[in-house]
């Protein structure tokens, strides 16, 4: 029980950091809000679609 909420919360770490950086990225290179917004749902979408893209890159 203890393992699990120690994974969960260091998966919800993870994801706000880089929830945060990704925002601030954006904003300081001057991205639209409803250019963030197309972006933000590409990711989800993606994170859905296929989550260990975002662990390990494509095969070349």
């Amino acid at each position: 029980m203890v393992r699990g909420r120690h994974c969960r919360d260091r998966g919800l770490n993870v994801t706000a950091s880089f929830w945060l950086a990704f925002k601030v990225a954006l904003r300081s290179r001057g991205v639209r809000l409803k250019d963030r917004s197309r972006i933000g749902a590409a990711l989800r979408r993606r994170l859905l679609r296929q989550p260990l893209s975002f662990v390990w890159p494509p095969r070349g």
